[in-house]
């Protein structure tokens, strides 16, 4: 809806209905009548095609248009005057067809009629799979699977140097910057080592990459297609391309590499997923693991488990400190009760002392 105030112009009104979403589109110019120009004002439907109407929504609306607009409506509220559009009229191998826009989709091949064979003469198309294109297109996703899985992989497997221990604040003070920079590195190295949220991560990725998918009937295993797995026992899930196997299998069948990657949905069971819908399930489950462990920036420290530990420390920590308070106060209560037992032991010695001198 629009809102049109006695203060509006006639610009402001057209101004209003353009930004809107009312689906038409208005403009207003002057038209000769045959006896002089007349300024007029024009609504053209967003909608393409034949069988396009501009109806009044409700009565108001209808009293504006014809009494203040000057359109003439019919009973239904519909503009009187009007020129309807067409639709595309297309021969396609031999078989006509219309179409509601210049741009639609037949057989899994976009078209946009920029013109008419009228004027430009009958138009030849040919469809050809972009083999180059494609293999682009998976070699870059498995370059980047692989920078992901070597990555995880070192981790796993990193050292861990126990006698590297966090520092205390004295001790970095006796350090130099250099040498505390290189303590930590020892420190932290091995904190992810046999993780067991990554490790189950990169297991199940590699499941994912390897099992079957079933799609149409059909069966498909990537080591067809020319994409196994490295022999190097540390690069434990790498995938190597035989680059001219893929490339025969995608100019052979590209509908089979895009079911091996694509094929299934969310609610399609395991075996029927593709690669890329498989692998991205097993990314976000991973994700939650290790965030139900170390959590993340926008969840407090008792959401997950490391911060549940902290807590608990933490509070260990405070119930100690008031425990070593309770017995220092404890201890000051009792030398202070010793040294005024220790006074007047001291006093009476001295009174007595007197006496016998006397």
């Amino acid at each position: 809806n629009i809102s049109v105030t006695s203060a509006d112009t006639i610009d402001n009104v057209i101004s209003k209905i353009n930004s809107s979403d009312l689906g038409v589109s208005a403009f207003k110019d002057k038209i000769f009548n045959g006896t002089e120009y007349v300024e007029t004002i024009a609504f053209s439907s967003k909608a393409t095609g034949a069988g396009g109407s501009i109806q009044a929504a409700d009565t108001a609306t209808a009293d504006f248009m014809s009494g203040q607009l000057g359109f003439s409506l019919d009973a239904d509220n519909k503009l009187t005057a009007y020129k309807e559009g067409t639709n595309a009229k297309v021969t396609i191998n031999g078989f006509e067809m219309e179409k509601l826009s210049n741009n639609f989709t037949v057989n899994g091949v976009t078209y946009s009629l920029k013109n008419t064979t009228t004027a430009t003469g009958p138009v030849t198309t040919s469809v050809a799979t972009d083999v180059d294109g494609i293999y682009n297109k998976i070699k870059e996703f498995v370059d980047k699977y692989n920078t992901l899985v070597d990555s995880l992989n070192e981790k796993l497997q990193e050292t861990k140097y126990r006698d590297y221990t966090p520092l205390t604040s004295d001790q970095k003070e006796a350090m130099s910057d250099k040498e505390v920079e290189l303590w930590e590195e020892k420190a932290k190295s091995g904190l992810l080592r046999n993780d067991s949220s990554i490790s189950a991560g990169t297991n199940q990725l590699r499941t994912d990459f390897y099992s079957q998918v079933n799609s149409n009937g059909e069966s498909y295993q990537l080591t067809q297609f020319g994409i196994t797995t490295s022999s190097a026992y540390l690069k434990r899930g790498h995938l190597e391309i035989d680059e001219d196997k893929l490339k025969a299998k995608i100019a052979e069948d590209p509908q089979s590499v895009a079911n091996l990657f694509t094929s299934g949905s969310s609610d399609s069971n395991y075996s029927d997923k593709g690669i890329m819908k498989r692998i991205s399930e097993t990314l976000r489950s991973t994700v939650k693991s290790i965030e139900s462990k170390a959590g993340n920036s926008t969840m407090g420290t008792s959401d997950y488990l490391i911060g549940k530990n902290l807590n608990s420390i933490s509070t260990e920590i405070t119930d100690m400190q008031d425990r070593l308070n309770t017995i220092e106060n404890r201890y000051y209560k009792k030398f202070s009760a010793m040294d005024s037992a220790i006074q007047k032991m001291n006093e009476q010695a001295s009174y007595l002392s007197q006496l016998l001198v006397q």
